[in-house]
Formats: C-alpha cells, sequence, structure tokens
C-alpha cells in the first residue's frame, strides 16, 4: 500500500502485481489508466476508484495540469479449496 503523486504529463510506468489484486483510490487531479494488453483507456481522477485484476498490465498517467494523487492497495488473491469451503 501507499501513496502517488504524478506531476502533469507524468505517467507511472507499465506494470502488473502479478497474483495480486490491486485498489486505487483517486484523491485529486484527473488522468488516465490504460488497462492490460490491449491497453483500454479509462478516465481517472479525484473521487474515482480503479480495481486492477491479477495479472493485469496496466500504468496510469496525469493528463491534468495539476498532480495526479492515489492511493493503492494491493493484496494477495485467496482462490478457495474444497477444503475452505464453509461445511453444512
Amino acid at each position: 500500500s501507499g501513496r502517488v503523486s504524478l506531476q502533469p504529463d507524468q505517467a507511472c510506468s507499465q506494470h502488473s502485481t502479478h497474483e495480486n489484486e490491486e485498489m486505487l483510490v483517486f484523491i485529486t487531479g484527473q488522468g488516465q489508466a490504460l488497462i492490460g494488453k490491449e491497453e483500454i483507456p479509462q478516465n481517472v481522477g479525484q473521487g474515482k476508484i480503479l480495481y486492477i485484476p491479477p495479472n493485469t498490465i496496466h500504468s496510469i498517467k496525469n493528463t491534468d495540469k495539476t498532480p495526479l494523487t492515489y492511493i493503492y492497495c494491493v493484496t494477495p488473491v485467496k482462490i478457495p479449496t474444497e477444503d475452505s469451503q464453509p461445511q453444512d
């Protein structure tokens, strides 16, 4: 988990959190997220939340004239097994 502040025209390089999922909560500014190998653009900014599934390449770019600030949280995904299913 942490906080990122991107200056105008600055970008966070393309990366993946591998088997982890990631949640971004945007605090200030406006920008664009490029999601997946297809680099599908999504507008992001103050008041928006973005979910990044496991094994998904993504990057964030500030497209505004003010800083784009967000907090992120990365967490492992637990895949249920038969042993972890609730018993009746």
